[in-house]
């Protein structure tokens, strides 16, 4: 999922909406009958995910590159609808922990739906992407919460 100029970014943007929805069809129907962008989906996302996927290296192998790439998007898309802000992106800076990965700039911060996902599969709480979210949300100022 790593990204090298500009033009490819704004294609990646621009599949988003047709990814996710691929990624939704290619689940079991009780699972993606339940992700409908809410906060809670998360948990239903990540029970899955930690329900089939053992370690980080097996999530992130070539074989279930759609698997992790459809589930950072729709983690993404769910920060979006909550935290507002966009879809980023750093190509020039080789320091920037996140540096060629799609990340959600908001108001509270920078998060990269990518690592966000992986790191669950790790941690194997089965709300721990969600936490991240609601931990963001209590942070946004009183203006946009509303």
């Amino acid at each position: 999922m790593y990204i090298s100029d500009e033009d490819a970014f704004g294609y990646w943007v621009f599949q988003n909406p047709d990814v996710v929805k691929d990624f939704k069809d290619s689940l079991p129907s009780g699972i993606s009958e339940q992700l409908d962008y809410s906060v809670n989906s998360l948990d239903v996302l990540e029970t899955w995910l930690t329900e089939n996927f053992n370690t980080v290296d097996e999530i992130t192998s070539f074989v279930n590159v759609s698997v992790l790439d459809g589930s950072a998007r729709y983690v993404g898309r769910v920060f979006l609808a909550n935290l507002g802000g966009k879809w980023g992106i750093d190509i020039h800076n080789k320091d920037n922990m996140y540096h060629s990965l799609p990340v959600i700039e908001s108001k509270v911060g920078v998060t990269c739906p990518l690592s966000v996902v992986s790191t669950s599969i790790d941690r194997r709480t089965g709300h721990f992407i969600s936490d991240v979210l609601r931990a963001k949300m209590k942070r946004l100022p009183a203006d946009l919460t509303a």
